[in-house]
């Protein structure tokens, strides 16, 4: 879930590009960062400079027990998971908006005592939401 939240959090990516990604996809630049090439709306190719935050977050590789460095990755793997037993699956668009609108609820929950306000803004939150919210 860290993870899914950093990488939303940090690219800004649509649903439908944040679920079609998958390893091939991150490319490096021409200065040591990495870049996540993929098909925008409308069809257009494009490209979302990865943040440390979003950079860091692929250590969710390790976890997962897949390779780290690059020369060993499957290009095909999926960069988010399916969550479920195959390991070689990725998350849905409606799965993604489920899993996130669970936490947004939950926190919202944990919160809601110290926070209210906050609390409400996090029950009325949907997954789009982290579009808008970027830090970029």
């Amino acid at each position: 879930m860290r993870f899914l939240l950093d990488l939303g959090y940090a690219t800004g990516l649509r649903t439908s590009e944040f679920v079609g990604a998958v390893l091939r996809d991150i490319r490096p630049g021409g200065r040591g960062e990495s870049w996540l090439h993929l098909i925008g709306k409308g069809g257009k190719p494009g490209g979302v400079a990865l943040s440390p935050l979003a950079t860091e977050g692929l250590q969710y590789l390790v976890e997962r027990r897949l390779p780290v460095s690059r020369q060993r990755w499957n290009a095909t793997t999926p960069i988010l998971a399916s969550l479920g037993e195959d390991d070689g699956a990725g998350i849905t668009d409606a799965h993604l908006w489920r899993v996130t609108r669970w936490f947004f609820l939950k926190a919202a929950a944990v919160i809601e005592g110290d926070h209210p306000v906050l609390a409400v803004k996090l029950r009325r939150a949907r997954p789009h939401w982290m579009r808008h919210a970027t830090q970029g």
